[in-house]
């Protein structure tokens, strides 16, 4: 251990001998510097086996290298602070390892040690380093413990401990700690007490004055601005305040003139930065009364007065007293050095508080003697327009309008604060625009084209055209917009707002309208988005007339070959938009069969131009119509669906020649044609049966089902299981309908043969076909319609669960038809009643209560007709079968014996 210390001395010795060496040149090498500390931080770690010789010669190196530091920071260039740090820490490190100064008492330890670890952390608050300069200090104030515990010290000490409190007290506000610097400037003001008692008044002045003068430092940052914590300022420069004011009695009672000057000086200052903090805490009243006492006190030069005034006016306009405030602000102005800026500051309240009247006045002296005329103009341009007040916009056109103003702007010196005016008169407008005031935006907008660059000159003008047009001025919006495009010839923004213009009017030229949208077509950056926007304007305004109008007039001139960057596509699809949300189904018709017809005369690929793609175009063309198809069935308004149906299916059969479909795909697009022509077949059908269209009904309605089979033959050759079976059924119900309108008994019978055959063919489906050959007296087929109501019985009879309400109504229709008109043995009709009977039994109680009544009442009437013309045998057997139902039907449980009473008189009639 002992070699170790040594060798680690020995070694300290030639690196203080070497960084001494280089301080004769006035320079520090950093790595010298490095191994240097980690060498002593070696040493201070041993220091409790460390001799009494090895302290001595640490205390020897600790003051050469002290020394070595002093000398570097004496020369004419204070470099490597950094260096310096680290060798003054090393050599406080080293006075810590030192022990007792040698040769010196306890108290002259304290001071040395004190000294060396204030003054290091001094520096490193000078380098912004307040962590290290903390923890430096802190040690600082421990080493000073017997100075602090001393009842008298001489001068020197205690400033040494007063430098040690205000060098902390910066450090701690610095870090935010506000409650450690307030101790520590208690302790300061104690320090004066500690004097001898036959120190002179001098000697006392002379440290009070110091210790004023750390409590106007710590309140003061660098820029000699308050503080950032005013609480914490007017805390500690309140009794800073009242101890000067011992000190001025003091020194007046001593009679010490040049003290009292001194003081005086101090107050001066503790007053101003006393009322800054009242100032930032909002507290202008007791501001105004420390401004009082400092507007008292003689010796003030005109620098400082003036900035008196510039505090007594601020605090005035605060507290709402903007008369004073005013006048005081005017005698500011009149002083000659009178800050801009603290000017600038007060006019600026008198905005904030709503006061506009004399700012353009003020402003214009304020301007002229100002250095920094850029960074004072915008601000209190910004400033104005923030507020937001047509006052306030006013004030600032009266600024701008100044002539020193305007002319400082129109030359070079003022181009800078020009573009941050547009900026913000522009941002300005667009606030008030987005919000629909209008009037506001026109006014800012107006005032952008006095400071905007020519280039930027189009959009203002557009924007304040738009604002006219917001406040119903149209003439005035007009005047803006032919400004605008005299600034940009041809300009896309500027004819659709030309296009807005004319559309509000009560009386829109379709004409004019019809020129602009061909301009607009013909512009280079025109697309589809701007179509839309045309259609859109023309809309908004309700003239879904004059959009349409345009829209084929755009339309004519893609036809003719006209150089625009549209299709016929593009054009058409804005124009089915337009119809379909706003117009009548008969011009949606018109131009979704427009479309079909000129992408069958021009060809897919011409007809879709550059659209990118083509399948999506025609997809969404095809869907439409599909959609508006469906539509129309659902408002009965069958005599569009045909042709809309036929324009959709020539889309469909489009896409296939577009697009590489995969077999699922194409399946699906097969199906949509096939449910396509069904939907026509449909519609051709309920066309003829409303007396519209004739027998052409009827061909167009075959050619549909036609071209279904002909699909149908696609599906099943590219997928057999790819068929819509329910398609199939419907296709089956149109075709009988056909039949029966066509008179077809033949082709009625195959139909419904066909249809047995798909499962999905249900009972329901067998009725709507009985139905159609029960209606009108001029399509009936009795005998198809009895086959019907047979299959439509079976059907609903082989469900999973029968349906007997229906079962019960076909049979009662069965029963009525079959009577009245297909057979006339009463034998088929007895045995429907069989049938009935033994559907009735298999059925429980789920049969029809009412239903069995009917059959029960219908027969027992037919075998009492029988009874009554003396045919006992047919009654018997009519009667037998009624009662038999009556058993199964609760509402003639009490009719039942009369019943079989009557049946025996039959029978015995019989047996007669």
């Amino acid at each position: 251990m002992e070699r170790s210390i040594a060798e680690s001395i020995e070694k300290l010795q030639e690196q203080v001998a070497e960084v001494d060496s280089d301080a004769q040149k006035w320079k520090a090498d950093d790595s010298k510097v490095n191994n240097l500390h980690e060498n002593v931080e070696r040493i201070h770690s041993l220091q409790s086996h460390l001799k009494e010789q090895d302290r001595v010669e640490l205390w020897k190196q600790c003051v050469r290298l002290w020394n070595v530091c002093v000398s570097l920071s004496s020369g004419k260039e204070n470099r490597d602070q950094l260096s310096q740090i680290s060798m003054r820490h090393a050599a406080c490190l080293l006075s810590d390892a030192g022990g007792e100064l040698p040769g010196g008492s306890p108290m002259d330890t304290a001071e040395r040690t004190t000294t060396f670890w204030c003054k290091t952390g001094e520096l490193n608050i000078k380098n912004a380093r307040f962590e290290m300069a903390e923890n430096c200090l802190s040690r600082a104030t421990e080493k000073s413990k017997p100075l602090e515990n001393a009842h008298q010290l001489p001068l020197d000490s205690l400033k040494l401990l007063l430098n040690l409190y205000t060098q902390r007290s910066i450090c701690a506000r610095e870090m935010k700690q506000s409650a450690l610097a307030s101790s520590l400037l208690a302790k300061a003001r104690k320090l004066p007490g500690m004097l001898p008692a036959e120190c002179s008044l001098e000697e006392k002045g002379v440290l009070s004055l110091l210790v004023l003068d750390a409590h106007i430092t710590y309140a003061l940052e660098a820029n000699g601005e308050c503080a950032s914590d005013p609480t914490a300022v007017a805390e500690i420069l309140q009794p800073t305040y009242e101890m000067i004011e011992r000190l001025k009695y003091d020194a007046i009672e001593k009679n010490e003139e040049e003290l009292l000057k001194q003081i005086l000086d101090r107050e001066q200052g503790c007053l101003t930065a006393l009322a800054a903090s009242h100032m930032v805490l909002e507290s202008y009243e007791m501001a105004m009364r420390c401004l009082s006492i400092l507007e008292s006190s003689d010796g003030m030069d005109e620098k400082e007065a003036s900035k008196i005034m510039y505090m007594q006016s601020k605090c005035l306009a605060e507290l709402g007293q903007l008369e004073a405030a005013e006048n005081t602000l005017k005698c500011m102005l009149d002083k000659k050095n009178f800050a801009p800026e603290a000017a600038y500051d007060v006019l600026y309240t008198f905005v904030k508080k709503g006061s506009f009247n004399n700012v353009p006045q003020l402003l214009e002296v304020i301007f002229a003697k100002s250095t920094e005329k850029n960074q004072l103009l915008a601000s209190i341009i910004v400033q104005l327009l923030n507020l937001d007040s047509p006052a306030s916009f006013s004030t600032a056109a009266a600024v701008l309008t100044n002539v020193k103003v305007a002319n400082f702007l129109k030359g070079d010196a003022g181009k800078e604060c020009k573009k941050i005016i547009w900026t913000c008169l522009w941002n300005h407008a667009g606030k008030h625009f987005l919000g629909k005031n209008f009037e506001m935006s026109s006014q800012a907008f107006a005032a952008c084209l006095e400071f905007g660059e020519d280039s930027i000159k189009a959009k203002t003008a557009r924007m304040a055209a738009l604002s006219c047009l917001g406040m119903k001025d149209v003439e005035k919006a007009s005047e803006y917009a032919n400004l605008s495009e005299e600034h940009s010839p041809g300009s896309l923004a500027t004819l659709f707002t030309k296009l807005k213009i004319v559309l509000s009017g009560a009386d829109a030229d379709a004409s004019a309208v019809s020129q602009l949208v061909q301009a607009i077509a013909q512009a280079h950056d025109c697309t589809e988005s701007h179509l839309r926007l045309v259609c859109r304007e023309a809309i908004e305004a309700d003239r879904f007339d004059v959009a349409l109008s345009a829209l084929e007039a755009l339309h004519n001139l893609v036809r003719n070959g006209c150089d625009t960057m549209m299709t016929e596509a593009v054009i058409l699809r804005c124009a089915l938009r337009v119809v379909d949300e706003h117009m009548q189904m008969d011009q949606f018709t018109h131009y979704y069969n427009i479309a079909a017809s000129r992408l069958s005369e021009v060809g897919t690929m011409k007809f879709l131009g550059s659209i990118e793609d083509k399948q999506v175009s025609l997809s969404w063309f095809a869907h439409i119509g599909w959609n508006k198809a469906l539509a129309a069935g659902k408002e009965e308004l069958w005599d569009f669906i045909p042709d809309i149906v036929d324009s959709a299916d020539s889309y469909f059969e489009a896409i296939k020649n577009v697009a590489t479909l995969n077999r699922s795909e194409l399946c699906e697009l097969v199906s949509r044609q096939q449910m396509c022509m069904l939907l026509g077949a449909a519609a051709a059908l309920e066309c003829h049966k409303k007396g519209r269209a004739g027998d052409d009904a009827l061909v167009r309605a075959r050619q549909f089902l036609s071209t279904w089979k002909d699909y149908g033959s696609g599906v099943q050759q590219i997928d057999v299981d790819s068929s819509l079976p329910s398609s199939h059924v419907y296709q089956c119900l149109l075709e009988f309908d056909l039949a029966c309108r066509e008179k077809n008994a033949s082709a009625l019978t195959q139909v419904l043969e066909r249809a047995k055959t798909f499962p999905q063919f249900t009972g329901d489906s067998a009725l709507r076909m009985a139905s159609l050959t029960l209606g009108d007296d001029q399509y009936q087929n009795r005998q198809v319609a009895v086959a019907c109501l047979y299959v439509a019985l079976q059907l609903f009879l082989r469900a999973d669960v029968p349906d007997y309400p229906s079962v019960a109504e076909t049979m009662r229709t069965l029963i009525v038809k079959k009577k009245s008109t297909v057979s006339k043995k009463e034998e088929d009709e007895l045995a429907l009643y069989k049938e009935a009977l033994q559907i009735v039994q298999g059925a429980s109680s789920k049969y029809p209560q009412d239903e069995i009544h009917w059959l029960a009442a219908t027969s027992w009437n037919q075998g009492a007709l029988h009874s009554k013309f003396h045919r006992p045998r047919q009654a018997k057997l009519w009667m037998d079968i009624a009662l038999q139902f009556a058993q199964r039907c609760k509402v003639l449980e009490g009719k039942q014996d009369a019943m079989r009473e009557e049946l025996q008189h039959v029978v015995h009639a019989l047996g007669n």
